[in-house]
């Protein structure tokens, strides 16, 4: 009684809003990751007197990247904690903000104070984690431009049944008027992605003069234009869907090309441009505050993960049904039970009462087989969570040049004995084949997306007529 009474306390507590909620904790992230940038670009003279980086790479750019695996680490700890705790007490969740930031902010604060040999393992445990956040990303990405495409075309329609039914036509009325102005906007943003797709594919053949660059450019370019053929050909999808696909697949070709650490094959590996820096870190940012955001409201929906409790559903309402039409034929039947002497109660069919039966049965077996593995306020507060703990860990990766760490001064020297202390965020060769790959799982995810609704014909998917 008394672990379920603290447990009935800390749900009941939790009157705050859940939209306000998230949007606290993304804020919160988003401080850590502007913490991480300025300590990373601007920390070492404020950190290089703590015992705690004394050991391994004292140069400043070791430096800056240690302060950013700390300021993930708070983060994984932090985000861990919550992932454990929130989904079973709304209270921690949406409320308790007196505690929970102070704590945040003593995590932070801690974590400092970790010697540099600690995050040496800590590497692979990021490097991992940052790979499903990074899985997660492309689901939301795909979702996103299918939602899109959904959104603009249902304005459209709904624009085209004002005008053809003369809504709000008079006299005064222009031809700009008349305009679907929505299906405008569709058509402006499908043609604008495209030539971004087209004109991207040309820089990088003309800026990547490299058989190895040419080749992917090449992948880049066909793959893109398979996305866009096959999205306009299919059932649940539209041009924009595909140009979206299209465009997001030479940009991070583009920005995987200006990753590589061959300098006969990338022009770009010596521009000191703080331009190209500062973009690729506010991309990064907008990424994991955008995925983190998105993905406990579409993770339902892009993996259909209450399919199972939806289907139980429908069939306790079918059995239901079933039931009604045996009551029916029981009364044509005259199949009836008699009530009790002095009952008041009228007498009812012997079908019609086992089907009130069978009904009452269903309709409460039904919401509780929804609340099978789909809570939509547990559930969703877990996968919320656990998406800022894994987008902690991507937070490490991707402003360290995914974990290429120095570990020690001897590591900054050239063959020619220079000292290369600023090294551009974001150059190296495993931050080129990280983004190469996750341009190939972009478009695969999107090619399947295509083939589905043609091989699982049991299912429903976006724009399907069942899915309404």
């Amino acid at each position: 009684m008394g672990a379920q009474g603290c447990a009935a306390s800390c749900n009941a507590a939790g009157a705050a809003g859940e939209k306000p909620a998230r949007i606290t904790f993304l804020v919160l992230f988003l401080f850590s990751a502007l913490v991480a940038i300025f300590l990373k670009e601007f920390g070492a003279s404020l950190l290089k007197d703590l015992g705690s980086f004394a050991s391994l790479c004292t140069a400043d750019k070791c430096i800056g990247d240690q302060a950013v695996y700390r300021v993930s680490f708070a983060n994984v700890v932090f985000y861990g904690f919550m992932t454990m705790f929130c989904p079973v007490c709304t209270f921690l969740h949406r409320q308790a903000w007196q505690a929970k930031i102070p704590g945040y902010l003593l995590i932070l604060v801690g974590s400092f104070f970790i010697p540099n040999e600690f995050f040496e393992s800590y590497e692979p445990v990021a490097r991992s984690f940052s790979i499903v956040f990074l899985v997660l990303q492309v689901v939301i990405l795909v979702e996103f431009a299918y939602d899109m495409h959904e959104i603009l075309t249902k304005w459209a329609e709904d624009a085209d049944a004002q005008l053809g039914g003369g809504l709000g036509v008079t006299s005064e009325t222009t031809s700009c008027d008349m305009m679907n102005k929505w299906r405008v906007l569709y058509l402006t943003t499908c043609i604008g992605l495209s030539l971004f797709w087209l004109g991207g594919s040309i820089a990088m053949f003309v800026h990547f003069d490299c058989p190895e660059a040419n080749w992917y450019t090449a992948l880049a370019l066909l793959g893109g234009l398979l996305a866009m053929v096959g999205s306009c050909f299919s059932p649940v999808g539209g041009w924009l869907p595909g140009a979206t696909i299209a465009a997001y697949t030479v940009w991070l070709t583009g920005s995987a090309l200006t990753s590589s650490e061959d300098g006969s094959c990338n022009p770009f590996k010596t521009t000191d441009s703080d331009t190209a820096m500062w973009t690729g870190v506010f991309v990064a940012v907008v990424s994991m505050v955008y995925t983190s955001y998105s993905v406990a409201t579409s993770f339902t929906d892009a993996f259909d993960c209450c399919a199972l409790s939806k289907s139980s559903a429908n069939q306790n309402e079918a059995d239901a049904e079933e039931d009604r039409v045996d009551a029916f034929r029981s009364i044509v039947a005259g199949d009836v039970e008699m009530a009790p002497v002095g009952d008041t109660k009228k007498s009812k069919p012997v079908g019609e009462a086992k089907a009130e039966e069978t009904k009452t049965d269903s309709t409460a077996a039904a919401p509780a087989a929804a609340k099978v593995g789909c809570n939509s306020d547990s559930f969703q507060t877990f996968i919320f969570h656990l998406t800022l703990l894994c987008a902690g860990f991507y937070m490490a990766m991707v402003l360290t040049n995914w974990a290429s760490i120095v570990k020690s001064n001897s590591d900054l020297t050239n063959s020619n004995g220079s000292t290369n202390v600023r090294v551009q965020l974001g150059v190296s060769d495993t931050s080129m084949w990280v983004k190469l790959s996750c341009t190939w799982l972009t478009l695969g995810l999107y090619y399947w997306t295509l083939i589905a609704p043609l091989v699982l014909t049991g299912r429903s998917f976006h724009g399907d007529a069942s899915n309404q």
